[in-house]
C-alpha cells in the first residue's frame, strides 16, 4: 500500500523556518555556531543541523535558478514538516518532546526520530490513536497505538551494501550470458549457487559462465550440479510472443517511470513466481541472493500489463549477505525490547538500505523475516517501510508491507488487517 504526496517547491522555505522555530532556540543556536565553525573540517557537528543547512541551500539554489526543482533533502524536510504539523494539530502525546530530541539527543538518533515521527503520522492518517512512549533506563518500544498495541521503530542505515567482494565476477557472468540469450532469442532465468563463502575468482567465474552457456545450448532446463557450484535453469519465455502473464495491474507506458522502482518490480516478481512456481521461487530467495540482474519487456495487451522477452541471472554464496543479517538483527533486538503483555510490531525502515540492494531483495527480506519471526514470539508482526522521491514529478511515495507472525504469543487486533497491507 502506498501513500502518495505531490510536494510543492514553494512550501520548502516555509517548512524550513517552521521547523527552526519549534526547535529549542538555545540548543539550536549552539549547534548552528558549532556547525559554522567546523564546516569543512573533519570534526563532529549535529547531522540534523547539517540536514537543515543542506535543504536550505538546495531551496536557495532552486529559487535563484528558477528551476522549482525539489531535491531529496528538500523532500525530506517538507515531509517532516507536514508530519509534525499533523501530529501537533492532533495533539499526539509526546510529539513536542520528540521535536526537542531532534537536536538534544545523541548525534546518531536524529534519523531514527524522524522515522518515528513518519510512522506516527502515517498511523494517524489511518485514523489511529498514537502516543510516543518515554524512554526508560531499559530499552522500550517507541509508540503505543490505540492503547493496546506497541510499535518499535528500527531505521536501517546504508552501511550494508551489495556484495562488492564478488560483484565484478557476477557481473562478468551476466554480461556474457545475456549476450548469448539475446543473440539466440532464448529467455531463461538462471540461478548459480556457489558452494563457498570467500571470493569468486576469475577462473571460477569463467567455469560457471561456460557451464551456464553450455546448458543453454543444450536447451535443457533444471538443476545441474558441479563440484564448485550448482546451476538452475528456468525457461521463462519460449519466444517473443510468449506472454508470461496478463493478470498484472495495467500501468500506462508513460507512467511506468513515475510509479517507483519497487512497484514496477512487483510486476517482474509476480511473473517469475508464476513461471518458476511459488515454492521453488521461495526456495531460491531463502538462499540469500548476492547478485541479481534482469532485462525484460513490459507490453500492453487488452488494457493489461504483460511481461515478455525476459532474461534474468542471479547468484549466491554460502554466506548470507549483510543486508539481510542487519534486518534479522533488528527483529531479534526488538524481541527483547517489546513488552510481552500486549501485541507488538517492529517497524523496519529500509529505504536507505535498499539503495544498495538489488530489485528482488525486498522479496527476499520478507522471506527471511517470516523465517526469523518463528523464533521471536513476542513480536506479533514486522512492518517493512520504504520511501521514494521522484525528482522528475516531485512525488513522494511511502510504502509499507506487514508480515504477521503466526508463532506469536499475542495476535494483533483484527482492525490492523485494514490498516496495513497483508
Amino acid at each position: 500500500m502506498y501513500e502518495n504526496m505531490n510536494l510543492k517547491f514553494d512550501s520548502g522555505l516555509g517548512q524550513y523556518h517552521r521547523i527552526r522555530n519549534i526547535l529549542p532556540h538555545d540548543k539550536l543556536n549552539d549547534e548552528e555556531q558549532k556547525f559554522e565553525k567546523n564546516f569543512g573540517k573533519n570534526m563532529d557537528f549535529h547531522p540534523f543541523i547539517r540536514f537543515l543547512h543542506d535543504a536550505k541551500n538546495d531551496y536557495d539554489e532552486g529559487s535563484k535558478l528558477r528551476t522549482n526543482k525539489i531535491t531529496k533533502n528538500m523532500a525530506k524536510l517538507i515531509v517532516l514538516g507536514l508530519d509534525i504539523e499533523l501530529l501537533q494539530n492532533k495533539h499526539v502525546v509526546g510529539i513536542d518532546e520528540k521535536i526537542q530530541e531532534l537536536i538534544t539527543s545523541g548525534y546518531q538518533k536524529a534519523d531514527k526520530i524522524i522515522y518515528e515521527i513518519r510512522i506516527a503520522s502515517y498511523l494517524v492518517k489511518k485514523g489511529q490513536k498514537v502516543e510516543f512512549l518515554k524512554e526508560n533506563t531499559s530499552p522500550t518500544p517507541d509508540l503505543l497505538i490505540n492503547d493496546n498495541v506497541q510499535l518499535d521503530c528500527k531505521k536501517k542505515d546504508p552501511t550494508t551494501k551489495k556484495d562488492n567482494l564478488n560483484y565484478e565476477y557476477f557481473q562478468k557472468i551476466w554480461d556474457e550470458v545475456v549476450k548469448k540469450l539475446t543473440l539466440d532469442q532464448k529467455y531463461f532465468f538462471i540461478f548459480v549457487n556457489f558452494k563457498r563463502t570467500d571470493q569468486i575468482e576469475d577462473d571460477l567465474a569463467d567455469k560457471a559462465k561456460n557451464k551456464v552457456i553450455e546448458k543453454i545450448n543444450e536447451g535443457n532446463a533444471g538443476k545441474f550440479e558441479f563440484p564448485d557450484f550448482d546451476v538452475y535453469l528456468y525457461l521463462i519465455c519460449k519466444d517473443k510472443s510468449d506472454i508470461i502473464t496478463t493478470d498484472l495491474p495495467y500501468i500506462p507506458k508513460e507512467q511506468i517511470l513515475n510509479v517507483g522502482m519497487n512497484s514496477l518490480f512487483d510486476l517482474i516478481d509476480t511473473a517469475l513466481r508464476k513461471r518458476i512456481g511459488n515454492e521453488e521461487y521461495l526456495g531460491l530467495l531463502r538462499k540469500g541472493e548476492s547478485f541479481f540482474q534482469y532485462r525484460s519487456g513490459i507490453s500492453n495487451l487488452n488494457g493489461k500489463s504483460c511481461v515478455t522477452e525476459f532474461h534474468g541471472f542471479s547468484s549466491s554464496t554460502r554466506k548470507l549477505p549483510d543486508r539481510f543479517t542487519s534486518i534479522i538483527d533488528a527483529i531479534r533486538i526488538a524481541n527483547h525490547q517489546i513488552d510481552a503483555s500486549i501485541p507488538g510490531i517492529v517497524s523496519i525502515g529500509i529505504s536507505e538500505l535498499m539503495e544498495g540492494m538489488f530489485p528482488r531483495d525486498f522479496q527476499q527480506a520478507v522471506i527471511w523475516a517470516e523465517d526469523e519471526l518463528k523464533s521471536n514470539p513476542k513480536i506479533s508482526a514486522v512492518l517493512f517501510t520504504t520511501e521514494e522521491f521522484n525528482e522528475n514529478t516531485n512525488e513522494y511515495f511511502f510504502g509499507e508491507r506487514m508480515i504477521k507472525n503466526n508463532s506469536s504469543n499475542l495476535k494483533l487486533p483484527e482492525q490492523f488487517d485494514r490498516i496495513f497491507t497483508l
